[in-house]
C-alpha cells in the first residue's frame, strides 16, 4: 500500500517526553506517537498521512539518538493506538511495596474505564546487572504480547510509561470479579459452593496453564487473585505474568532452581496448593465428587508435601489431569466449545454481585451510571507499548547477550521486534555461547 499524497504536518519538539498527534482529516482520530528524545537538541519529525485514516512517521534525520518511534508491523496501518490519560477520578483497589492498582477513566474519547496496574520505577535498579527487575518487567511486557490472543488468557491492552516515572499495564475491568472475590462470598454463604463449581474453575485454569506452555511460557504467580471470571458466562481467564518466564531461559536464579521443569510443575503444583485447596476448604458440600477433588489435591501437591522439590513425580500434565478420576465423564469439548454452562455465573447471581461492589461503593456508583464500558479489540490488534518503555526495556541488560546481540537489541524498532530477539536467543543459547 502506497502512502497517499497529502500535506506533511511539522512539529519541532525540544528534548522530553511527548505525545505528537498526526492530524489527517476534519472530525477524524489520529494516532498518537509517543517517543523520547533524550538529548538536549530539537529534531523535526514529519508525518505523512496514508489510507485507512492512519500514518507513519517519517524522520528527517537518519540518526537521532535516543529518538524511538513504533513502525508499523508487515503493514502501513498503525493498530491499536492507545493514548493514556490522565484519569479524572479513580479508584483504588489494591496497594503493595512495588506498586499500585486503580480503577479509572483514562480514556477520554472512549469515556473508557481502565484497570492500571502502576510500578514504581527504581531506574538504578531496573538497569543493573545484580537485579532481575529489568528482565523481569522484559518477560511480563513479551508475555503479555505473545499470549494476549490465547483463549484461556485475559488480554492486556497496553503498557507504557506514565508521567515518565513509573511503568504501567492497562487491562479492561473484569466485572465479574476474580476467583478470590467469588471464595469471599462462598465463605459467607457456605451453602451455594459446590464440587461441581470447583471442577470446572480447575478445569478452566488448567487449560489455560497448558496452552501458556505450549506457547512456551511458564505462568507462576498461580493464585486465586489472578483468575478473572467473566461476568456474562462464569468463564475464567489468567492474569497477570509479572512472575512469568520463558521455559528455555535458564540463565536467572531463581527459588526453583533455574531448572526448567521445575518452574513448568511449579505451575502445575500451585494449581493445587493455591487454588483447589484454599477451594476445598471452603466446600460443606460432601459427595463422591468431593471426595475426588481431595484425591486430586494430594496428587498436584503431594500427600502432606509442601515443597515444589519434592513433587516432581506428582501430576503435571493436562493428560494426567483429564485422565484423573475427578474429571471422570467430565465433558472436556463442551468446555472448550464454551458450550459448557456452570452453576455460578455473576450476572445471574446479584447476591454476589452485591456483595463484589458493596466493598467498592464507587465503583457501584459506576456501575449504575453504566460508566464501566466493554473494549472490544479486534484479533488483528496486539497489545501495544509505547516507545518511551520500548527505549527502556531494550536497555535492560541479560546474562550472556553478546555484543552484537546487543546491536541487534538497540536496533529493535517496536516491541515485536524486542521479544523476538529475546526469544530466537534463549531459543538457540548453546549457538550464542
Amino acid at each position: 500500500m502506497e502512502p497517499q499524497k497529502s500535506e506533511t504536518q511539522i512539529a519541532k519538539v525540544p528534548a522530553g517526553a511527548y505525545d505528537v498527534r498526526c492530524v489527517l482529516l476534519p472530525n477524524k482520530a489520529a494516532p498518537t506517537h509517543r517517543f523520547l528524545l533524550e538529548d538536549h537538541k530539537t529534531y523535526q519529525v514529519n508525518f505523512t498521512s496514508v489510507q485507512n485514516n492512519t500514518c507513519i512517521p517519517i524522520i528527517s534525520q537518519e540518526h537521532l539518538s535516543g529518538l524511538y518511534v513504533e513502525k508499523p508491523i508487515n503493514s502501513n496501518t498503525l493498530n491499536n493506538r492507545f493514548e493514556l490519560t490522565q484519569a479524572k477520578e479513580t479508584f483504588e483497589l489494591a496497594r503493595g511495596g512495588s506498586g499500585i492498582v486503580t480503577l479509572g477513566q483514562y480514556d477520554k474519547n472512549s469515556n473508557q474505564f481502565l484497570v492500571l496496574k502502576e510500578l514504581y520505577l527504581d531506574l538504578d535498579r531496573f538497569l543493573s546487572e545484580e537485579s532481575s527487575s529489568g528482565r523481569q518487567l522484559v518477560n511480563e511486557v513479551c508475555a503479555n504480547l505473545e499470549l494476549g490472543k490465547l483463549k484461556h488468557v485475559y488480554r492486556g491492552i497496553a503498557a507504557g510509561l506514565k508521567e515518565e516515572k513509573n511503568i504501567y499495564f492497562a487491562v479492561v475491568p473484569s466485572l465479574g470479579g476474580s476467583a478470590q472475590d467469588v471464595l469471599e462470598y462462598f465463605v459467607n454463604n457456605p451453602t451455594r459452593l459446590t464440587p461441581e463449581w470447583i471442577r470446572f474453575l480447575i478445569a478452566n485454569i488448567a487449560l489455560g496453564i497448558d496452552s501458556i506452555h505450549k506457547s512456551g511460557w511458564n505462568w507462576l504467580d498461580n493464585t486465586l487473585r489472578n483468575i478473572l471470571i467473566d461476568y456474562d458466562t462464569g468463564y475464567a481467564k489468567i492474569v497477570d505474568f509479572g512472575e512469568s518466564s520463558r521455559q528455555n531461559d535458564l540463565t536467572a536464579s531463581n527459588q526453583l532452581n533455574s531448572i526448567n521443569n521445575y518452574r513448568s510443575i511449579a505451575d502445575w503444583y500451585y494449581l493445587g496448593k493455591n487454588v483447589l485447596k484454599k477451594l476445598l476448604e471452603a466446600n460443606i458440600n460432601k459427595n463422591e465428587l468431593a471426595d475426588n477433588l481431595f484425591l486430586l489435591q494430594n496428587d498436584l501437591i503431594g500427600n502432606g508435601k509442601d515443597s515444589i522439590h519434592d513433587s516432581l513425580d506428582n501430576l503435571h500434565t493436562i493428560e494426567a489431569l483429564k485422565d484423573h478420576i475427578a474429571f471422570k465423564d467430565f465433558n472436556w469439548k463442551a468446555l472448550e466449545d464454551g458450550e459448557m454452562i456452570p452453576s455460578f455465573i455473576p450476572k445471574n447471581k446479584p447476591m454476589y454481585i452485591d456483595f463484589l461492589y458493596n466493598k467498592n461503593p464507587q465503583i457501584k456508583e459506576w456501575l449504575k451510571e453504566e460508566k464501566l464500558k466493554s473494549y472490544t479489540m479486534r484479533s488483528d490488534e496486539n497489545f501495544s507499548v509505547d516507545s518511551g518503555l520500548l527505549s527502556l526495556l531494550k536497555k535492560v541488560p541479560f546474562n550472556g547477550i553478546s555484543k552484537g546481540l546487543r546491536k541487534k537489541i538497540n536496533r529493535a524498532e517496536n516491541i515485536n521486534d524486542l521479544c523476538n530477539i529475546h526469544k530466537n536467543f534463549f531459543d538457540n543459547m548453546e549457538k550464542y555461547n
